[in-house]
């Protein structure tokens, strides 16, 4: 019974760390939006295309702190920017495919 709760309770940290880079990644998208309207699209959309570049400058900190205090909590977090930064390829090689065939 004591190992069956150790595992749900894992994963309810693994679960959190990953909910916790998601809020991350909504709190920037809302920063960087806000920065849209103050000054203006075209020098932040580049923003938007290396999302999963630029994620490491809260990432990266934030995995450093969690391998210190709780390591499943880190694998849900890296579990999170792996797919922000899977997800930002795929979809940033499909736009450069459209470019490249000329739409």
């Amino acid at each position: 019974m004591s190992d069956e709760n150790n595992k749900k309770g894992r994963t309810a940290q693994v679960w959190a760390g990953f909910g916790l880079v998601a809020l991350l990644h909504l709190s920037w998208l809302a920063l960087h939006g806000i920065g849209m309207l103050i000054f203006g699209g075209s020098e932040i959309i580049m923003a938007y295309i290396v999302i999963g570049i630029s994620q490491l400058v809260y990432v990266v900190p934030l995995c450093v702190w969690f391998a210190l205090k709780n390591r499943a909590m880190l694998q849900g977090a890296l579990l999170a920017a792996l797919a922000t930064f899977l997800l930002n390829a795929a979809c940033f090689g499909i736009v450069m495919y459209q470019f490249a065939s000329g739409f």
